[in-house]
């Protein structure tokens, strides 16, 4: 499916993965599929279609359920987590497997821990906005919080840390977790043509 030649940052990354799933047939591919609510309309249809092509090689995707980029992800794919900030959250169930309530966790207070340790002022948050960012950190670290994902693809502003997604971003960064932000029109331009999304 991709060239071998092509040594973009994304298609070596991916490359690598698809080869130790090859080898390891127990190798879990994962990534965190996150972004703004004000993800671009135009947008939307492409982040459902990059979920679609990584879901064909067995990637599972953790996403936290908002509007605009997390669920375009989940509409591309059956393979996802989705970590919740309370047992219901936007017109979802918490089921344990594929909904999680993230604040019901054994590790919630650590996932806390994160977020004042990575977001810019917790203080400035109410209970409900801490658990927002609180859940972020799973997005990125996996239920036990000691599974990184392989990669981030997002989308914010400007390709910036600001909003609810810079929590994650951070974290991301603090733990070398690859991040692909698709704001940067190179980092979209390349995604596309890595997965053979360029013509569609």
């Amino acid at each position: 499916m991709y060239n071998v030649q092509d040594k973009s940052a994304f298609s070596v990354l991916l490359l690598d993965l698809i080869k130790q799933k090859e080898e390891d047939n127990n190798r879990i591919l994962t990534y965190a599929g996150i972004g703004a609510r004000a993800t671009p309309v135009d947008l939307i249809k492409k982040l459902s279609y990059i979920a679609k092509r990584l879901e064909h090689q067995w990637f599972h995707l953790l996403t936290g359920g908002a509007d605009g980029a997390d669920t375009a992800f989940l509409a591309g794919t059956q393979f996802f987590t989705v970590f919740m900030p309370s047992h219901h959250f936007k017109q979802r169930i918490s089921n344990r497997i594929e909904f999680v309530d993230c604040s019901g966790l054994p590790n919630w207070n650590e996932a806390i821990d994160l977020a004042h340790q990575y977001h810019y002022n917790t203080k400035l948050l109410n209970e409900y906005s801490l658990k927002l960012i609180g859940r972020n950190a799973y997005c990125v670290l996996g239920l036990d919080l000691k599974a990184p994902v392989d990669f981030v693809i997002c989308w914010t502003p400007n390709a910036k840390l600001v909003g609810g997604t810079a929590h994650a971003l951070k974290i991301a960064n603090a733990y070398n977790i690859p991040v692909f932000n698709l704001a940067d029109a190179t980092v979209l331009t390349d995604v596309l043509r890595v997965l053979k999304l360029n013509r569609d």
